[in-house]
């Protein structure tokens, strides 16, 4: 991690080997221009994209115009305090390696229609693509989640929900619903399926980040009785 002024930049080796080109990440919050601007000066010959997040959007355009940003995701956190007691629908289980691969991870794509990587146009579609496959599998290998657990008609996955813990709450990672089985409650039967488990875990808060643009989703976990936390402003530079 290299400290300019007051700020800190980071590479990341794990985008940079995904994308095939450096990537970085701008810390510190709430930057001013000054800070904002010399860590992407000092970037602009080690990394091609650079990630900055902020509680603040900027003040000014100017940074966007002469370092090719673009604001890609205000990114917002949900959390529910003191779940009550739930029972766990029928119809969702735990996915095992006999339900088909292909529609966990149709859904798991279909999960990132909103992500910053689909609405920055410099990035292609297939890299999304790529970034979810990936996570739905890890997820399944227990890397990034505890649990993924599918809601099924018949033979089909008509929705899942990954699950684990992080900073002492049940965290959720992708929640997906099959395009034509929506409307019919199987959003709110996965997000009782968290409340469960963080029953489970004796942990007693839940929390789900999500893309501000996702409305369905917002809409979704305020009915379910979350509150947004956290609401932050994400760029991505393209130098």
């Amino acid at each position: 991690m290299i400290n300019s002024m007051n700020a800190q930049y980071e590479m990341l080796t794990w985008d940079t080997e995904f994308f095939g080109y450096p990537v970085a990440k701008i810390n510190g919050g709430c930057l001013s221009d000054e800070e904002l601007e010399f860590c992407l000066l000092n970037l602009n010959t080690k990394a091609k994209l650079v990630y900055y997040s902020s509680e603040k959007p900027l003040e000014s355009d100017r940074i966007l115009h002469e370092f090719n940003g673009l604001l890609v995701d205000k990114k917002t956190t949900f959390v529910k305090e003191n779940p009550r007691p739930a029972t766990l629908n029928p119809a969702i289980v735990e996915y095992n390696a006999d339900m088909p691969l292909n529609e966990l991870i149709d859904l798991s794509q279909a999960s990132g229609v909103y992500s910053r990587y689909r609405i920055d146009p410099r990035i292609e579609n297939e890299k999304c693509d790529d970034l979810y496959k990936q996570w739905i599998l890890n997820a399944i290998q227990h890397q990034l989640a505890d649990r993924v657990l599918v809601y099924q008609i018949g033979q089909k996955l008509a929705g899942l929900i990954t699950l684990g813990t992080k900073n002492n709450r049940a965290d959720i990672g992708i929640v997906a619903v099959q395009a034509r089985e929506r409307g019919k409650g199987i959003g709110k039967a996965l997000l009782s399926a968290a409340d469960v488990f963080s029953k489970e875990k004796m942990l007693t808060a839940i929390q789900v980040v999500t893309q501000g643009a996702n409305l369905p989703a917002c809409a979704l976990y305020h009915s379910a009785g979350y509150e947004v936390r956290k609401v932050e402003y994400f760029y991505h530079f393209c130098l």
